[in-house]
């Protein structure tokens, strides 16, 4: 199955992109910076097979709810069943709330380790 990972900048995209072509990776890396008509061409690519995604990769966490939900929900489309995995820095810590909210809304398992991590970064907060 396919495979999408998001990150946050479009030179994040293309050292990634290089990092796993050199591992024997096939992957293409898809941001503003590309021309349009290639965009096109690989987004109408990807919309053909996207019923072949079977994994959501956020390699840099989303920073908003909305767009956590949107990414996520590219994976399990048309009755498959899809998976979704988010790393936190510590930096994205500050995340790790919109990403339990989106699990609880969704009945999906939430992590111990993404409560204790919301759960600290709130302490943290508090005493500041």
């Amino acid at each position: 199955g396919l495979i999408l990972v998001f990150v946050d900048t479009q030179e994040h995209c293309d050292e990634l992109m290089k990092k796993l072509m050199n591992n024997h990776y096939p992957c293409m890396s898809l941001h503003g910076g590309i021309d349009q008509s290639d965009r096109h061409s690989m987004i109408t690519d990807f919309k053909n097979d996207i019923k072949d995604l079977i994994l959501v990769v956020n390699y840099d966490c989303p920073n908003h709810y909305e767009d956590y939900v949107h990414r996520c929900g590219h994976t399990g489309r048309a009755g498959n069943i899809g998976y979704a995995y988010t790393f936190l820095t510590p930096v994205q810590e500050r995340y790790a709330g919109n990403i339990i909210e989106a699990l609880k809304t969704s009945g999906a398992y939430i992590p111990e380790e993404l409560i204790l991590l919301w759960n600290d970064y709130v302490k943290k907060e508090i005493k500041i």
